[in-house]
């Protein structure tokens, strides 16, 4: 891939609605100039898996355009190679082009961005994955202040879970696990955050970098305080976290009990 097909991979896969994207090439006066982009990745629906997606058009046509076009509308279909039923769709805007760049602005997406297919956190976010759901098409569609909103509820709303996971991660008798009993019944969210952060394993703390401290920190502050945009650019990076910090629980409870299950067995 050239460096204006990268750009426009990363723009179709990751980018919100409404975001844009200068594509740098010469667009000679009223000369037509197109420009080529074949295959992008997506979640298949139907296929259950990430799957490549070939544009539909001739040539892997993207846009075609020309120095004095103004606010040009394309319409692209982008079709599974598997199944060749699951497509995406997008209604790009030409928002600008000089003789050196074009800005597209994508302002249109079908099917929307769903809840990602984590088995660990739908089981994690049962109670709550309309909400979740929401976050994630927040993010899709560009608003940050929103996402964090529904994210920061989540957080809150979930951080008794979260503290049962770790708790099942520890002696039952030990003083994390004794402050986590006390912390369940009437504590502040600031001290529940706390502890459950001082009892995560030290691999989920790089540098001693306190991660549920700084999400729900940020998620706090960034409604009140942050733009849109940094808002945006942040909650992206908190749900990764977030899904980071949920499996490796998950994954670290499943291979304790597995681990005491082989014991178990050589002692027969």
């Amino acid at each position: 891939m050239n460096e204006e097909q990268i750009l426009l991979k990363d723009f179709l896969e990751n980018k919100p609605l409404y975001s844009e994207v200068s594509i740098k090439k010469d667009f000679p006066m009223y000369n037509t100039t197109s420009v080529n982009f074949r295959e992008m990745v997506y979640f298949c629906d139907i296929c259950e898996s990430i799957k490549p997606l070939h544009n539909d058009c001739d040539d892997y046509n993207f846009f075609s355009i020309a120095y004095t076009d103004k606010e040009t509308m394309i319409f692209r279909r982008f079709s599974c190679v598997s199944c060749q039923k699951f497509y995406k769709e997008f209604l790009i805007r030409l928002v600008k082009v000089d003789g050196k760049s074009c800005t597209l602005m994508k302002v249109g997406e079908y099917p929307q961005k769903q809840l990602p297919k984590s088995k660990t956190l739908s089981k994690f976010f049962r109670e709550d994955k309309a909400e979740y759901n929401k976050a994630v098409i927040c993010i899709a569609n560009g608003y940050g202040v929103a996402a964090f909103a529904y994210m920061r509820r989540i957080v809150e709303k979930n951080i008794l879970s979260l503290l049962d996971q770790i708790q099942e991660s520890v002696s039952q008798d030990s003083a994390i696990s004794n402050s986590i009993n006390e912390l369940k019944a009437t504590s502040p969210m600031s001290d529940r955050i706390r502890i459950a952060n001082s009892a995560l394993p030290d691999y989920l703390k790089p540098d001693g970098f306190n991660p549920l401290g700084q999400i729900y920190g940020l998620l706090s502050d960034g409604v009140h305080s942050l733009s849109d945009s940094e808002c945006l650019d942040k909650a992206e990076n908190i749900q990764v976290c977030l899904e980071f910090l949920i499996s490796e629980l998950a994954a670290h409870k499943q291979n304790k009990e597995e681990f005491k299950k082989r014991l178990d067995a050589l002692r027969k």
